[in-house]
């Protein structure tokens, strides 16, 4: 028994020990390259200014896998200078791919880099793959009321007409390639309407506003236009949340100049707390420092219903007071959004 115990520990001792070796031959093995690639880099400068170009390729090859990236950078960019040089221009395009994938962001300068390697380098798609950013509206979010079913205590006529309201949010985008990408946001969006109704010798107006938590998918498109300002279109869907919902109502007596108030009324038992509908928008981004500016204007059109209909009666002070029933309606928006995103990283594309 004891015989088994000890086998069992020298088994565990020995691959402790071949796993600790493995560790520190890595590590050692990394330091070496990099301080090996540190020197030929150095020699490497040289020969490109001596015209040595086959000699310096065979020099830094494995400078590649280097694990400093820097280092990676720097054998890749000398590389794409060395297979220009020689008229290896296949080889040169995999090299400066390469070294834009490890900094995206590099920009080419006169000083430093030749002109053929700087119009390579241009040539080169790289796409903004994910973008941040806030949007917020204008001046203008307009709610159209749409009518389905009309209810009635009395002989009424209704006239419905949307008013103006605000909309903001945190937008986020996946870009796919160069024209489809991807379009996210988690907005609070308020939608806002009044209701002029009489019978009889009352006037009576009732408002409404109701603000939703709007999380909008959308897929977008941008045309191939070679310019500064990119105009893009895109269409989607989006759910909304119900979180606030309030009703004003004002009676006028028309003979006697009498008039009623009941202010600041909560409508959220009588609205369905979930909305969902389509979405499409037109508009443009334009290119400022690390993201871009964006200008849109959206219309969400609505397929559910706003109100509950089970709870159409259980207010008696609008029935009975006011002559006050909700209709079926549902409530489409037209929002106009301005923002700005930042790019979070890039993507380098294939030809």
């Amino acid at each position: 028994m004891k015989k088994r115990r000890s086998n069992a520990y020298t088994i565990k001792y020995f691959y402790f020990k071949l796993g600790m070796i493995l560790i520190v031959f890595t590590l050692f093995n990394n330091n070496s390259i990099a301080q090996d690639c540190s020197g030929k880099l150095e020699q490497a400068q040289n020969m490109y200014e001596k015209g040595q170009f086959g000699e310096l390729i065979s020099l830094i090859e494995n400078c590649t896998t280097s694990p400093d990236k820097n280092e990676q950078w720097k054998t890749f960019r000398l590389l794409a200078l060395a297979h220009l040089a020689n008229n290896e221009h296949e080889k040169a395009r995999d090299d400066a791919r390469n070294l834009l994938k490890l900094n995206p962001t590099y920009k080419s300068n006169k000083l430093n880099d030749p002109s053929e390697l700087t119009k390579l380098l241009k040539s080169i798609p790289i796409i903004p793959k994910i973008s941040l950013g806030l949007a917020f509206s204008i001046g203008t979010n307009t709610t159209f009321p749409r009518i389905n079913d009309v209810y009635s205590l009395a002989q009424q006529v209704k006239k419905y007409e949307g008013k103006n309201s605000f909309q903001f949010g945190i937008s986020s985008q996946y870009q796919i390639n160069k024209i489809f990408a991807i379009d996210a946001t988690l907005m609070v969006s308020s939608k806002k309407y009044q209701m002029d109704y009489s019978f009889g010798n009352w006037d009576l107006n009732m408002d409404e506003s109701l603000t939703y938590l709007n999380i909008p998918i959308e897929f977008r498109y941008y045309p191939k236009i070679n310019f500064p300002i990119k105009p893009f279109v895109q269409v989607g869907g989006y759910l909304a949340y119900l979180i606030f919902a309030e009703n004003d109502f004002y009676a006028n007596y028309r003979p006697g100049s009498e008039s009623y108030s009941l202010e600041n009324i909560s409508s959220l038992e009588r609205r369905n707390r979930l909305d969902a509908g389509v979405v499409g928008a037109i508009g443009a981004n334009y290119k400022i420092g690390a993201g871009q500016l964006f200008l849109h204007a959206s219309y969400f059109h609505s397929m559910r219903k706003a109100v509950n209909g089970n709870e159409r009666y259980s207010n008696n002070q609008l029935v009975y007071s006011y002559y006050y029933i909700d209709d079926d309606f549902t409530l489409s928006n037209v929002a106009v959004g301005i923002g700005y995103s930042l790019f979070i990283n890039y993507k380098v594309l294939n030809d």
